[in-house]
């Protein structure tokens, strides 16, 4: 939503993909001047992750890192490269309350990286407070940042209204 709402003649965004296939919206991230940057995760081999994580900071210029996350991280390594190659602002975004079912070793994970994650992020966002709270306890200063909405798309239409109730009665 974001991304299609702001100006990229002066603001362009990168994006990583960690899966297998292709991320959401990747034909319009790419119509739109997007670009995705392919990073296997760790699981799916160690050498080529962290071969694939120093390329891309060391051949791209970032001005900022922003990561939006549905859990707590299990590892750091995305701000490290980000701080190891001097991107001034790296901003971790938060859009939960609560923790997904995790494994005892995934817990562990989560544990020892937030423990670390201070050592690297400089900005805390969340969409709520409570996501603020969830994702960085004790933190002094975290950013709410609502979700956007396009409002317009759930304007009042007289058409729309008297379709669906002629379809759904």
């Amino acid at each position: 939503n974001l991304y299609g709402h702001i100006n990229r003649d002066m603001l362009q965004f990168d994006f990583v993909n960690n899966l297998n296939g292709d991320i959401a919206f990747a034909d319009k991230i790419k119509k739109m001047g997007g670009r995705i940057f392919n990073v296997p995760m760790i699981r799916n081999g160690a050498a080529e992750h962290y071969k694939a994580m120093n390329d891309l900071f060391k051949n791209n210029k970032y001005e900022a890192l922003y990561y939006q996350a549905n859990r707590k991280l299990k590892n750091a390594d995305i701000f490290k490269y980000a701080k190891k190659y001097n991107v001034p602002y790296r901003i971790l975004h938060s859009h939960n309350t609560r923790e997904l079912d995790e494994s005892k070793l995934n817990k562990i994970r989560v544990k020892l990286t937030e423990a670390q994650l201070n050592n690297y992020i400089t900005d805390r966002f969340a969409c709520s407070r409570e996501a603020g709270e969830w994702m960085f306890p004790g933190a002094e200063e975290v950013v709410v940042v609502n979700n956007g909405v396009d409002s317009k798309v759930f304007d009042y239409d007289k058409t729309v209204r008297e379709s669906l109730r002629r379809d759904k009665f």
